[in-house]
């Protein structure tokens, strides 16, 4: 599938919130630190063929094994995932950001065990919350954000991340040692303010 086909597929999927996205990417923005972010970032994702570059949030992209990270200060749908990590796996204490990251690369390994019409499905509840959540209560939220959570693919995905740090545990504090002031340092240069 051709570039244009495949842009204009996720415009389609995604509509504005992609074409702003992309908006932004031809800018050429530059912050300070991004980049020494992005390459310690990479080249840790090297081995599992997959890139990474600064976006709106944390998500996967299948169509060319992109993952974007966020700086977004932590909120309530953070909150939930950790708490849901903590119920999993209550021997994982990280920080979200690199929690977070594994997740996604998460879905870069466990894709292949989903047919595409799961895929699908699984794309149509999450919109399906996404909406739901404009209105809810407090407490549907969270039951909401578990409910998602707990969704094949963002379950296999979170287990991924989960067993890779605990038999990997030499190479994620390595990626953590490095990663972390450079997150920090990129807070400092920018004047970004961490609750």
């Amino acid at each position: 599938m051709n570039e244009y086909v495949m842009n204009y597929i996720i415009e389609e999927q995604l509509g504005e919130y992609y074409q702003s996205y992309v908006d932004t990417q031809k800018k050429d923005v530059f912050v300070k630190g991004i980049n020494k972010i992005n390459t310690i970032i990479n080249k840790f994702l090297e081995e599992f063929d997959a890139w990474c570059g600064v976006g709106p949030e944390f998500a996967y992209w299948t169509c060319d094994s992109k993952i974007d990270y966020s700086f977004a200060t932590p909120n309530i749908g953070t909150q939930y995932f950790m708490e849901n990590l903590a119920n999993i796996a209550p021997d994982i204490k990280c920080d979200p950001f690199l929690i977070s990251l594994l997740h996604e690369l998460g879905h870069h390994e466990t894709g292949h065990m989903f047919e595409e019409v799961e895929d699908l499905l699984f794309r149509k509840r999450k919109e399906s919350m996404a909406v739901k959540l404009t209105t809810a209560s407090e407490e549907e939220a969270r039951d909401l954000h578990f409910k998602y959570f707990n969704m094949p693919d963002e379950y296999e995905a979170t287990m991924w991340a989960v067993n890779y740090m605990r038999n990997n545990t030499e190479k994620v504090a390595k990626l953590w040692a490095e990663l972390q002031p450079a997150i920090q340092e990129f807070y400092k240069n920018n004047e970004v303010e961490v609750a």
